[in-house]
Order: structure tokens, then C-alpha cells, then sequence
């Protein structure tokens, strides 16, 4: 039942623990408030005990970005990317919103977060056909009103129809950092939801998904996307020219979905 806080104190412990030389540290990491992140897991521990929350009913949300067509520097399809005649590197980006629960026996749908609300990918696609909450944002970021949509469209009935699945109450303690798209009214939106926010500039040392998900997540995802290149194509001449003309958001769509089943427990 501690697994969550074991997490969170074990990466602090491993930071405090590490001999690092010629290190620039810089970003989150750099302005982390390490005091507030080592006093968090004992309040988080009393929030648990006091509500009497199993790991089944603690939930955590968070945001992350992708490159979906992005393909590494080193690689041979990366170099002739940039010979190519009127071609762009390739850097589109989306956000996208992974979340679960503490014991990692159910992984809700994404939220991805799109420039485009109707991209010709999907034209003869239903949203709600796909394995993800699509949203749409020219910005490419979460904002109050996305988050809204989510969390009461989605993620709440999502977990309300997990819980009666499963014959467990529904009460629910949700975790969210404090970024400016995570509204602060979402504890008094349903008495069985406490939403617990974590500490300003913490998320980078505590985060639950920041502890292997997300990084696996994107490995996954890579690693889907980098199978249907070999499996689609055979001549090297042609990879690139067949890869960036075929691969539309509807494949990376389904390379996410790929890669959040392969994210185990």
C-alpha cells in the first residue's frame, strides 16, 4: 500500500546518494525545491491513512510532450532527412496526458493534445473511436478548459465505472502537480474526489509517472513506430520518402495506444 510513497522517498534517497562529477544540472531539476519534496510523502502518507485509500483508488494524472515523427540524430533516415528538397526537419509536437492508478491495474485512455481539431488524417474517423481523448489546441498545450473537459468527460466517469467493476468504493485521491492548466476547484467538484497537488517545483523529483512510465511510454512508442518502418519497407532508398508521406497522426495514434498496453504494472 506504501508502494507510492516508497517510489517517492526511494528517488529522493537514489539523488542524495549519487556521486556526480561535471554535472550541469539545468531545467526542473535545477530549480527543484528538494526541502518541500522530502517533507511531501509523509503529508501524502497521512492524506492515505486518514481516507483510508487503497493503491487501487490513488490516481495520478500528468503531462508530457512528444515528437511523433522525430527520428534520431545518428540515424542514417535522419541525415538524408535533411538533403531532402523542400523537407522540414521533423519536430511536430503533442502533448499528451498519460494516466492510472497506484497499483498499475488500470491505465485510462491519453489525452492527446492536438494543434488541429479536424486533421485531415482523421477525416473519415470518429474521435471517439480512438484509443485516445483527443483534444484540440493551437498552442499544443493543456489549459484550464482542456483539463476541464477531460477530467469531467472522461477521467471521472472512467474511474467511477472502473470502481463499480471492481467492487471498490468510489473514492478517489488524485494526484496533480501544480501547473497552470490544472485547475484548483477540482477537490470540491464530488466529496468522494480529493485531489492532492504536489509542492511548486517538486514535480521533477516526485512525480509518479515521471518514475519510469513516462520514460517507457516513449520507448514503446519508438520502438511501435520503428517496427512498422521495417515491416512496411524493405529498400533503404525508399524509408524515407514512404515513411514521412505514410505516417500521419492516425498511425501515432495507434503506436500510443500500442505503447500504453506495453507499459506493464
Amino acid at each position: 500500500m506504501k508502494r507510492l510513497l516508497q517510489v517517492m522517498e526511494g528517488c529522493m534517497n537514489s539523488k542524495k546518494q549519487a556521486n556526480l562529477h561535471h554535472v550541469s544540472v539545468s531545467g526542473e531539476a535545477a530549480s527543484a525545491d528538494k526541502a518541500a519534496a522530502e517533507k511531501f510523502p509523509m503529508m501524502l502518507n497521512e492524506i492515505i491513512d486518514k481516507g483510508g485509500y487503497t493503491p487501487q483508488q490513488i490516481f495520478n494524472i500528468d503531462k508530457t510532450g512528444l515528437f511523433w515523427k522525430k527520428i534520431p540524430d545518428r540515424m542514417y533516415i535522419s541525415h538524408k532527412e535533411k538533403t531532402m528538397p523542400r523537407f522540414k526537419v521533423a519536430k511536430n509536437r503533442l502533448k499528451l496526458l498519460p494516466s492510472g492508478n497506484c497499483s498499475g491495474d488500470t491505465k485510462l485512455n491519453s489525452l492527446l493534445e492536438h494543434r488541429a481539431g479536424n486533421p485531415q488524417a482523421l477525416k473519415n474517423i470518429t474521435k471517439l473511436s480512438l484509443p485516445v481523448i483527443w483534444m484540440a489546441n493551437k498552442k499544443a498545450w493543456v489549459i484550464l478548459a482542456v483539463f476541464d473537459n477531460s477530467f469531467f468527460h472522461h477521467f471521472f466517469p472512467e474511474v467511477k465505472l472502473y470502481c463499480r467493476e471492481n467492487n471498490i468504493p468510489f473514492k478517489i485521491l488524485l494526484i496533480l502537480d501544480n501547473g497552470p492548466g490544472h485547475p484548483l476547484y477540482l477537490d470540491d467538484f464530488h466529496l468522494d474526489v480529493q485531489v492532492v497537488y504536489l509542492p511548486p517545483n517538486t514535480t521533477s523529483l516526485i512525480q509518479p509517472m515521471d518514475q519510469d512510465v513516462i520514460a517507457n511510454l516513449k520507448k514503446y512508442y519508438s520502438l511501435s513506430k520503428y517496427r512498422q518502418v521495417l515491416t512496411e519497407i524493405n529498400d533503404a532508398d525508399v524509408i524515407l520518402r514512404d515513411f514521412w508521406k505514410g505516417y500521419y497522426i492516425y498511425n501515432c495514434v495507434k503506436n500510443i495506444d500500442a505503447a500504453w498496453r506495453e507499459v506493464s504494472n
